[in-house]
């Protein structure tokens, strides 16, 4: 069992280019950090379809299995034209919303304009396999590192284009990534985590469209990020650094050992091989396939499971941060002979609520090798709780990893001197901040 997302090919061109030298901002910063969430957090990064380029030698994280490029076969060409039908539709219903146009900056002559070439689109997507390498075309607007890269491509769209063409390849690009999204075959169908200059479109958009949203496999990971700000924030007046400073994703802890751009990706490959990483992916792909495939038990029984690692997560944070004492999770391992970690979250459920502590001393040694019966102490309820607490924390134990390394009083222009030699100016900064709000 695997974790999937889809992401733009953007995206990649923007971490690429930022790694190899190109242009420190806030956009490029937000796609990065974005990139190397979906790197730790997940099995496989897909990127879209496009007949204007193909990994090569140089794309490492293709070679190695992390990236992987979906190609027009495996989803097949009719289900292709179902999609490009699809994605046209719903851009066009998009851009009749004023709502939508404002934030796209989408006057009524632009709006005017863009309608026809819409409609003259959904007739040749009827043809998928002409209309592909249509499609294909590049999308200019976007940062500067992938606007760099696109430039090179060579691409079907012109770049001195009308506004109104580049508007449509924008829409179009955008919304055939949700359908993919959308999609329930074995090579689609998965989160799409877009590129900064799509992300509040497709924020909008989903709130909009509230059938669309799907369980995101970085979504502890940002739980745990906005627990830790909280909490910086909280200290912030004694340590003496501002609340922006504070508000920093914490997958930036990726780039704490980094002293170069290129020790960034090192970093973050090694963290994504940690065997907390790896048991996290693990917990987040449980989650993953019983919301998405699981019948409503599998999907109750999901639920509960979130709910316990966040409040598991919360308590492990006051803790970290002094707000807390200790629980006493971390010592089960001699509570119980050092065989916790053969009892199964089974056995918990298996207790009856009648039990003495003796007997559920008896059943969990049934359940565990070696387990020294005696050593067992307290009620069945503590016991459980315990136990319980401690499976979760194990599972989530990746997140804490990233949260004691945070630095505390380091800053993301602390990270950035360090890694880049340059920080963001404070317009950038505050856009920074505002991309990740």
């Amino acid at each position: 069992m695997k974790t999937s997302i889809l992401i733009d090919n953007s995206t990649y061109f923007s971490f690429q280019g930022l790694m190899e030298g190109g242009e420190l901002d806030a956009a490029s910063l937000y796609n990065a950090t974005k990139f190397i969430e979906a790197l730790v957090t997940v099995d496989e990064l897909h990127t879209a379809p496009t007949s204007c380029w193909e990994p090569d030698a140089h794309d490492t994280l293709f070679s190695i299995g992390v990236c992987r490029q979906i190609v027009a076969d495996e989803i097949g060409y009719s289900n292709l034209s179902e999609i490009f039908t699809k994605s046209i539709q719903s851009a066009l219903r998009d851009i009749s919303e004023p709502t939508v146009r404002s934030m796209l900056g989408i006057d009524n002559e632009i709006y005017g304009l863009c309608l026809p070439i819409l409609e003259e689109l959904k007739r040749k997507a009827e043809n998928p396999i002409n209309f592909f390498d249509y499609y294909s075309g590049s999308v200019y607007i976007t940062d500067a590192n992938s606007g760099a890269k696109v430039q090179r491509t060579g691409s079907g769209l012109d770049p001195d284009a009308p506004r109104e063409r580049h508007l449509v390849q924008y829409l179009l690009r955008t919304n055939v990534a949700m359908e993919l999204a959308a999609a329930t075959n074995n090579f689609v169908g998965m989160p799409y985590h877009p590129h900064s200059h799509r992300t509040n479109y497709v924020v909008d958009k989903l709130k909009r469209e509230r059938s669309r949203v799907r369980f995101d496999p970085d979504f502890l990971l940002r739980c745990t990020s906005e627990g830790v700000a909280a909490r910086n924030r909280e200290l912030s007046g004694s340590f003496g650094f501002s609340e922006s400073e504070a508000h920093k994703p914490l997958i930036m802890t990726a780039m704490s050992g980094a002293a170069s751009r290129e020790d960034i990706l090192t970093r973050a490959l090694e963290l994504r091989d940690l065997s907390e990483a790896r048991l996290y992916r693990k917990f987040v792909a449980e989650l993953m396939n019983a919301f998405e495939t699981g019948d409503v038990q599998a999907r109750v029984k999901a639920e509960h499971d979130l709910n316990e690692a966040k409040a598991v997560l919360m308590r492990e944070l006051d803790k970290l941060y002094g707000k807390r004492q200790d629980d006493g999770i971390g010592i089960l391992p001699e509570m119980i002979g050092g065989a916790v970690e053969e009892i199964t979250s089974d056995a918990i459920q298996d207790m009856d609520p009648s039990d003495s502590a003796e007997r559920v001393a008896a059943k969990l040694a049934g359940k565990a090798t070696g387990v020294a019966i005696s050593r067992i102490i307290g009620s069945k309820k503590e016991i459980a709780g315990k136990l319980k607490g401690f499976f979760i924390r194990r599972r989530i134990a990746f997140l804490l990893t990233l949260a004691r390394q945070d630095g505390g009083n380091k800053g993301i222009n602390d990270l950035l001197r360090r890694s880049f030699g340059q920080e963001l100016s404070h317009e950038q900064m505050d856009l920074f901040k505002k991309m990740n709000g």
